[in-house]
């Protein structure tokens, strides 16, 4: 019995929309891997959703929450990847995005250090505190 429920939650995964394992990009992989290789090891990095889990192992990271002005919960990291063609069912707009882009740049500081196939990495100084924070309703998409 509990074969089977394995078997069944399986199945359900393959099948489910947001998970086709048997569909990966490598193109993008190989690009992906890339760009986050040349993040150093001690730095601080803010990305989008589908880069994050890479650089877990980082003291601080966060995700990007597409906020002017605002990056993670405990301030504004060394190093922003963003992915610009990311493939989540729910995404900035592309007006959005262009006005994050300027706030990184304008507000904050950040230069761009490498763009490579719809990934764009900033690099800025890192500070922490509450001005850098986020707020917990504000939403720009």
């Amino acid at each position: 019995v509990a074969g089977f429920f394995v078997f069944l939650f399986g199945l359900n995964v393959v099948q489910a929309s947001g998970y086709d394992l048997k569909n990966m990009d490598q193109a993008y992989a190989e690009v992906a891997r890339t760009v986050l290789a040349d993040i150093p090891e001690g730095a601080s990095v803010a990305g989008t959703g589908s880069l994050v889990p890479q650089l877990i192992n980082r003291h601080r990271v966060c995700f990007v929450r597409w906020q002017p002005g605002k990056l993670c919960e405990w301030g504004a990291p060394e190093f922003v990847i963003l992915d610009m063609s990311e493939r989540r069912r729910i995404r900035p707009s592309q007006e959005a995005k262009e006005r994050f882009v300027r706030s990184l740049m304008e507000d904050l500081g950040y230069t761009i250090v490498e763009e490579r196939e719809g990934f764009i990495v900033f690099h800025g100084q890192e500070r922490l505190g509450p001005e850098y924070r986020p707020t917990l309703s504000g939403r720009s998409f």
